[in-house]
């Protein structure tokens, strides 16, 4: 609901590859068992956002090198001990990892929107008609493929079902475009879906999820391809509500001011491939993007709180928004803060770009 309101090769291949990982403490702990031989090169403090008296947090950042053949052990550890998708973020190589870690600097250039909340005759409605149905039925196509491995033969046909079911909603729409974002030689693609904004379409607005699936009971990369991985929760959720969002959207022919684009990306489970490609390119083109929003993990009441906005590699001032939304349009439900470390979903990717991000969770 809450987006309503904003408005290759197998991974099993003989030849060994070196990539370079961005972890925390936390996650180093748990790479250090399962791969003993990995080690820090070297380590830097970075901050992780603010406290609500104006503090800098900071977690210590490692960079480790290692075969990408651990990645698939790796995030199914991190999602058994520290119970979050991805803690690290790969980088193909050593600079770019340095580079990651440099003091985060805003971009030269980009808009801070004005936060008042003034759409309420447009969104009230909007939220009424979504339906538990629509998101169900999308969660169950998703979840139908036998997984959504990003570098497999299912994670690949899941990016073209859901490229076509975009376009096809989207029929008759000359403003709207979708089109897929392949990194390099992975399988699966990253889905974009652009509407154009009518009065300032460079400003862009970004909802996003993941379209990547990990078994968690997998011991690494050799049975990726076979493991069953439906990730309903994890993160068809997420999906299924940016599509349910797109579908209301369109029902009712809104036309954004603001550029919007929905964003599904690949490769999030192995260190946050997708996204960290797209946004990468556009701080390197200087895009402008007013504000980001990830959807991971969304369809599941795991605490008593309803929403957890993590408050750390999030932009505290969008936060404050986003929270305002939520208290606006879904008074009857709760907002709670939370913390979901370093690398933890997609947004992270736009926040070590110097892009404004915010995550609502589940849960704690």
């Amino acid at each position: 609901m809450l987006p309503l309101a904003l408005c290759g090769g197998v991974a099993n291949a003989a030849t060994p590859k070196t990539v370079w990982l961005t972890v925390d403490q936390n996650t180093y702990n748990v790479l250090q068992q399962v791969d003993p031989a990995a080690r820090s090169l070297e380590s830097r403090y970075v901050a992780n956002g603010t406290t609500n008296k104006g503090l800098v947090n900071v977690d210590r950042i490692h960079i480790v090198p290692v075969d990408e053949s651990v990645l698939g052990g790796l995030s199914v550890q991190v999602h058994r001990q520290l119970h979050h998708c991805a803690g690290y973020i790969t980088y193909d190589s050593l600079d770019a990892a340095r580079a990651a870690l440099q003091p985060r600097q805003p971009l030269a250039g980009l808009t801070r929107p004005d936060y008042t909340i003034t759409q309420q005759a447009l969104v009230k409605p909007w939220i009424a008609q979504q339906t538990a149905a629509n998101i169900t039925d999308t969660i169950q196509s998703l979840a139908d493929f036998n997984n959504r491995y990003y570098n497999g033969s299912t994670g690949a046909q899941a990016s073209g079902w859901l490229k076509d079911k975009w376009q096809s909603m989207a029929t008759g729409r000359s403003d709207i475009s979708v089109k897929q974002v392949f990194r390099g030689n992975d399988r699966q693609a990253s889905v974009v879906l652009t509407i154009t904004g009518t009065q300032k379409p460079d400003q862009i607005v970004v909802l996003g999820a993941h379209l990547d699936t990990v078994n968690w009971n997998d011991a690494g990369g050799q049975s990726h391809e076979a493991s069953r991985a439906p990730g309903a929760d994890d993160d068809a959720s997420g999906v299924a509500g940016l599509t349910e969002t797109l579908r209301v959207l369109l029902a009712n022919g809104y036309k954004p001011a603001r550029t919007i684009q929905l964003m599904a990306y690949a490769g999030e489970e192995f260190g946050l491939y997708g996204s960290n490609y797209i946004a990468s390119d556009y701080a390197n083109r200087n895009i402008d993007v007013v504000g980001m929003l990830q959807l991971d993990m969304t369809n599941y009441k795991g605490s008593a709180g309803d929403i957890y906005l993590e408050d750390d590699y999030t932009d505290a001032q969008q936060n404050q928004f986003v929270e305002s939304l939520a208290n606006t349009y879904l008074p009857q439900l709760s907002v709670m803060h939370d913390k979901c470390g370093y690398g933890c979903s997609d947004h992270a990717s736009w926040h070590n770009q110097g892009y404004a991000t915010s995550m609502p969770f589940e849960s704690r």
